[in-house]
């Protein structure tokens, strides 16, 4: 019998930067993508910063990526930016119809964001696209407007559109184990949001006792910028890692001109979880500082009286680091991408979701697959979740 070799579940991806680079140069001229800049020296933590900028987008015009490295950087945010490309181009078949009674049950479990008037309306004609379920198999039709991205043309008022689940890989399986990573971690997120503060405060982690090399270079260069970095586990319930992170501002008149950044993550290894999670608020900061992405609004900015850094003192108990210890176990193994995601999708079944709904958004052939994944029930970073 062949042995199969297994390897973490961080090395899931097959292709190296370099490699991946290569394939993208073409596929981001194609999208539309004009500038790569590299932001990371407008703050003074140093992890690498970049975004990709597409002057013609119907979404965002600018994509911001992060990473270990200046070259994980660079493809995350020409990824984000090209896959966004293909969300915002993706056409129905021009046929309009109201849903059927399994299509009307389902999306009808997709909780309403803030200003949505009301659930998702199975008698209002619309266009559909083909999706595949991953959790029992067959197919299941998607409304258009909960794949596209488009943000330039009339949606319906019972559908909110959203990035989340919108994910990329060197091939199909490598995508959409990305894409279960996303929705895990929002649906995580949205549980810990609706906890009491309480609760809350006793999911802080021990940043001080966790022995991972790469984490502690990072909590160095943020304790030499002057920072403070809180780490909250919000993987309770969904059965993978997955940790909130927030950058401050200690000193009270730094506080009053940038927000906090913060960043969320999830991941098998807890510790690449963190880092992610690390990433995410350091890239926020940078899109703070520079005012770049066109979904920044003036209340963004806004903090009369320092109102910001009490809130932050009080609620989320800055002054002294967490008691939860960081998990010492080792990451998951797995044999390839196609394991880790049917690993994962038991961990969202597990969590609640009975239907993981797939679109492919194409481009398999060219390096970079791109998938559009739903899982009706799981919250959002404006959804709660049906769960919690």
């Amino acid at each position: 019998m062949r042995r199969v070799r297994t390897v973490p579940a961080q090395h899931y991806r097959k292709a190296a930067p370099a490699e991946m680079l290569a394939r993208l140069r073409p596929l981001a001229a194609a999208a539309g993508i004009t500038r790569l800049a590299d932001l990371t020296g407008l703050d003074r933590i140093g992890l690498p910063v970049f975004q990709a900028v597409r002057p013609m987008a119907r979404s965002l015009a600018v994509s911001m990526g992060k990473g270990a490295h200046p070259a994980i950087a660079r493809i995350s945010a020409l990824v984000e930016s090209i896959e966004l490309h293909r969300a915002e181009t993706i056409e129905g078949d021009g046929n309009f119809r109201p849903a059927r009674a399994r299509e009307a049950a389902l999306w009808a479990r997709v909780p309403m964001a803030p200003g949505q008037p009301g659930l998702f309306d199975g008698d209002r004609p619309r266009e559909w696209l083909a999706g595949h379920d991953l959790v029992g198999g067959g197919g299941m039709a998607v409304p258009l407007e909960m794949v596209s991205m488009d943000l330039a043309r009339d949606v319906a008022p019972d559908i909110r559109q959203s990035s989340n689940g919108l994910a990329s890989g060197a091939d199909r399986d490598e995508a959409i184990v990305a894409a279960l990573l996303e929705l895990l971690e929002r649906e995580g997120r949205a549980r810990w949001l609706e906890r009491p503060h309480a609760a809350k405060r006793a999911t802080r982690i021990a940043l001080g006792a966790i022995p991972d090399r790469r984490i502690r270079a990072a909590l160095a260069r943020i304790a030499h910028a002057g920072l403070r970095l809180m780490a909250w586990d919000i993987g309770e319930g969904i059965g993978v890692p997955a940790y909130y992170c927030a950058l401050v501002e200690m000193d009270r008149a730094a506080t009053l001109v940038l927000p906090p950044g913060v960043g969320s993550a999830c991941h098998p290894d807890p510790a690449a979880a963190l880092m992610a999670a690390i990433g995410e608020a350091a890239q926020a900061r940078i899109m703070f500082i520079a005012g770049a992405r066109d979904d920044l609004e003036d209340e963004d900015y806004r903090d009369p009286a320092g109102k910001r850094l009490g809130i932050a003192k009080e609620t989320l108990a800055f002054e002294a680091d967490g008691a939860r210890p960081f998990p010492a176990g080792p990451p998951w193994v797995a044999g390839d991408a196609v394991e880790l995601r049917d690993r994962l999708t038991e961990r969202c079944r597990d969590a609640g979701a009975d239907a993981i709904v797939c679109v492919d958004l194409g481009g398999g052939a060219s390096g970079l697959a791109t998938v559009k994944l739903l899982a009706p029930g799981f919250g959002d970073h404006e959804r709660p979740s049906a769960f919690a």
